[in-house]
């Protein structure tokens, strides 16, 4: 049977009509395909050591991917490395023990904000050692050399700490720097004297033989905090919806790698040396899940003390914290 024209028109039209609903569907009810915007890419400066393990968590979950951000890593020695590249904009965020970014923003070295935090002290995870026979005492360190990842960082200051509550004079001792995984091996081979280590490296020096001297994190640096985050000013400014992200992000994982211990020890093979059977084995902290400026304030105090801030120099700890953007209506 022959169709009217009229009819074959609006049965036309109706197909038509329905075809564009169903693409509205598809499309969130748009009649326009979803645009989703392209990730923020954020390089940060990393250190292979546990205090990262919360950050690599992360990013090996893919929690950083999910909250729309594009981390990629570089390399650096120690915190103090990351301070040029985060101000010349060659890294956006940077893992670095606290010291190095206070005595940065004080001295008009760079300006940071201060975004998350990383790591925070427990008995026994941060150790002064030696080799057994070496030196017997703390006392007995005095005209010893102690080898540190880098100067005015927060181990030189909970080392100089140990070394007053001992009652060894300041200028009494030496200090010479180099890269983390190379201290056990000049602690063994008798470079230095002793030397202020953190995990992975305090078990590392242990199946050298090292022995242990003082623990630093006691006394007047118990639960003292030891390392975070922070971002050049200018990209937090550009970006602070990323940075809020980024903030969000080390909390979940902060939380979960808090919240149980294998997690970590699975973590750390995947990112540094240490094997899995050691992994069961290094001392780990506790990886806070908010910035607390009272913490921070112990740690410009000993910055104070021990003279890794200049005299006429001072630093607005809670200015340099990140504050994410309010939501719209507060």
């Amino acid at each position: 049977m022959r169709v009217p024209a009229a009819l074959a028109g609006r049965r036309a039209r109706s197909s038509a009509a329905l075809a564009a609903a169903l693409l509205v569907a598809l499309t969130g009810c748009s009649g326009e395909p979803d645009q989703q915007a392209p990730p923020t890419t954020i390089n940060v400066g990393m250190m292979p050591v546990v205090d990262t393990a919360a950050f690599n968590l992360a990013l090996d979950r893919g929690y950083f991917r999910d909250a729309g951000l594009d981390v990629r890593t570089q390399r650096i020695p120690g915190g103090e490395a990351s301070v040029p590249l985060l101000q010349q904009g060659r890294l956006d965020v940077s893992f670095g023990n606290w010291p190095s970014f206070l005595n940065a923003q004080a001295t008009g070295r760079a300006d940071l904000k201060l975004v998350a935090d990383a790591y925070q002290a427990t008995n026994g995870m941060m150790l002064l050692q030696t080799m057994p026979h070496r030196v017997r005492r703390v006392e007995d360190l005095r005209g010893k050399t102690i080898a540190l990842n880098t100067r005015d960082n927060i181990m030189e200051l909970i080392t100089r700490s140990v070394l007053e509550t001992h009652g060894v004079p300041q200028d009494s001792v030496k200090f010479r720097t180099m890269p983390f995984p190379q201290i056990p091996e000049a602690l063994k081979n008798g470079e230095v004297d002793a030397a202020t280590l953190n995990e992975p490296y305090i078990s590392q020096a242990n199946r050298l033989g090292a022995v242990t001297l003082a623990d630093a994190a006691t006394g007047p640096t118990v639960d003292i905090p030891i390392a975070g985050y922070a971002a050049n000013s200018q990209f937090a400014a550009q970006h602070p919806d990323a940075m809020a992200k980024f903030r969000e992000v080390m909390q979940r994982a902060s939380t979960e790698a808090n919240a149980d211990r294998a997690t970590v020890e699975k973590e750390l093979p995947k990112y540094s040396t240490v094997d899995p059977t050691t992994a069961q084995l290094v001392r780990i902290g506790r990886y806070p899940t908010s910035i607390d400026v009272r913490r921070l304030g112990r740690v410009e105090d000993l910055m104070t003390r021990y003279h890794a801030l200049p005299p006429d120099k001072n630093v607005d700890v809670p200015a340099m914290v990140f504050q994410p953007p309010q939501p719209p209506g507060r």
